[in-house]
This record gives C-alpha cells, structure tokens and sequence, in this order.
C-alpha cells in the first residue's frame, strides 16, 4: 500500500471523527429541571445526552457570563449519577480540573442519562416562597462543541400553585410544569427564570413600540407585588430611551424580572442577559435596570455568534460587538 493509500485512509478517518460531533450536536439534549423542594434548597436534575460509544467528556459550567472569574457553583453539585440502559456507567473527575467529568460509553449507547441534584448555598437564591432559577446552576455539557451550537429543551416543574416568568419561548404548560422551546446552551444560560407563590407581570412597552417589554416580578406577600404609578411610568420611560439612545433593539421582547423578597435574602446576580434585565432592588429603579440593561450594550453578549458562556479551548467562538 502506497503512502497515498494511506493518507486518503487518514483522510477519511479525520471526516468521521470529525463528523461524530456535529451530528451528535444536531440532536438536542433534554434538561428536566425539579424545583418542587425548592423549600429545602434543592434542585433535582435529568439530563439526556446524546452519545457514541467512546470515550466523553462532559463540563459543568465554569465560566459563567458577568462572574468575571472562573467561579461556577460547583461545591453545590451533589450526587452525580450516569446510566446507560439500565445500566450505571462510571465516572472519573478530570485530576486538574473538578469542572470536567471523563466517562467510556459501552457499545451500542446512544443516550446517556445524568441525574444529579444542586444545593442552593445559604443565602442562595430561594426561599420557602420564590426561586430564581439559573440554569448553569443545573447543567452539564459535552465538550467539543461551542455553545451555540449545543441544542437543549428544558422544562421545569414547581411547586404546586408558583407561577413564572422567563424570556424563554414557553412550548407546552399544566399546571405546575413547563417545557420551553428547544434553544441552544449560551442562550438558555442566559435566560434566567423566576418562580413564586406570587406573581405579577407588568406591561412596560411604550406606546408606538413595537416591541413587547414587561417586568415580572415574584415575592414573599402579595402586598410585595405593589408598583406605584411613577415606577412604571419611570420603567416604561426606560424603555422608550433605551429605543431612542441606542436606535434598535437586540430581542423580540425583553423581560425585566424582579425576584423582590422582604428582607432580599437570594443571591446577587450577575449574570448579563440579552433578554432578561434583571433588577435586584425594591423599588426596582434606575440605575439597577438601566445599567444592567445598558451594560449588555458594551458586552459581546447582545449579539449571535458570540463567545460560549464557557471560555474553554474547546468552546470559543469568534466573539461580535455590535455598536
């Protein structure tokens, strides 16, 4: 055999070791998330992961948008768990990096099955009456592939009676679950869900805007929900600015949410969304929104074909600003 005859041979092993991935990428990963005792600080997680038989490495998310360092919750991350068809695959952590999980998937597996729960740290962002749900928090990921390009279709279920707010499109809902579109993994990070026993949602759009904006809001008493006149209308004039200032909108909507409990005992945010603006005070007032809002404007964030949540060698992606 010629060394042609072998470099076409290498030729096409590069395609299929190069085509495993993307057509793996193509199928979307399912996330169940169960929110249902969040009242104890627990999250409980099923992710379906398409797969070939080999060796798979899997992350969880390390590098988390507005964190500024590579700080994602992992000592949060408990009782990790892989199957197979029945079977329990095992699990090795990477020796230099607790972010990274190695397993060998047995012949003949095209799915793999993770369960794992996430311990919302004290002070955490829940209480007996509301959650904030970041799905980094929740979520595993095959390395690879940039997060773009990842596709998952999560849902969650609550506690009987919460209702929610979310930048996410809403696919099917009963009454206390709720599947969301498929979307891919940098944009499902950066869409960030609210829950509680109660609810509100105020429309902020402008009129003559064409574009949907409101402000969800959830809190430990009904009497928590309260918005005077002026704050909305100083709300509403935050969006009519914003169009005016920057002359165009990233999203179809915008959704600013507002988990406002009494005494504020849930974790800071910093995450930087495209869609949601989040707001971390009572009353929910410049310069919180607005600069949270704005920020995303001098942010690689507020454009598709970004750089993956994850900056790792693996998951870059050419990073965009738009001006």
């Amino acid at each position: 055999m010629g060394p042609s005859r072998f470099r076409c041979l290498a030729l096409v092993a590069n395609c299929f070791i190069l085509a495993a991935p993307a057509a793996l990428a193509a199928q979307s990963i399912t996330l169940a998330v169960d929110a249902t005792r969040t009242q104890q600080k627990l999250l409980s997680a099923h992710e379906v992961i398409p797969v070939s038989p080999g060796p798979l490495t899997l992350y969880y998310p390390k590098w988390i948008p507005g964190e500024h360092g590579p700080d994602g919750p992992i000592s949060s991350l408990t009782g990790l768990k892989f199957e197979a068809d029945g079977k329990t695959i095992p699990w090795k952590r990477d020796l230099l990096d607790v972010f990274t999980f190695h397993l060998d998937i047995p012949a003949g597996v095209n799915h793999l099955d993770a369960r794992y729960d996430f311990i919302e740290p004290e002070g955490g962002s829940a209480t007996d009456k509301l959650m904030v749900l970041e799905w980094n928090e929740v979520i595993l990921y095959p390395a690879g592939t940039p997060a773009q390009q990842l596709n998952y279709e999560a849902s969650l279920r609550m506690p009987d009676g919460w209702k929610f707010g979310t930048p996410l499109p809403v696919q099917m809902q009963t009454s206390n679950q709720v599947s969301f579109k498929p979307i891919s993994l940098d944009l499902l990070v950066d869409s960030p869900v609210i829950a509680g026993q109660y609810y509100r949602a105020i429309d902020l759009t402008p009129p003559g805007e064409p574009i949907h904006h409101e402000i969800d809001m959830v809190a430990d008493s009904e009497a928590a929900l309260a918005m005077s006149p002026e704050i909305q209308k100083a709300m509403t004039n935050l969006v009519a600015e914003s169009g005016k200032l920057f002359g165009t909108r990233t999203t179809a909507t915008t959704i600013f949410s507002l988990p406002s409990a009494i005494t504020w005992p849930t974790s800071a945010w910093n995450i930087m969304n495209r869609m949601t603006a989040v707001c971390q005070s009572e009353p929910c007032l410049d310069p919180v929104p607005a600069w949270r809002w704005a920020g995303c404007w001098h942010t690689n964030l507020c454009t598709r074909g970004t750089e993956s949540f994850d900056a790792r060698p693996t998951s870059l992606w050419p990073i965009t600003r738009s001006r």
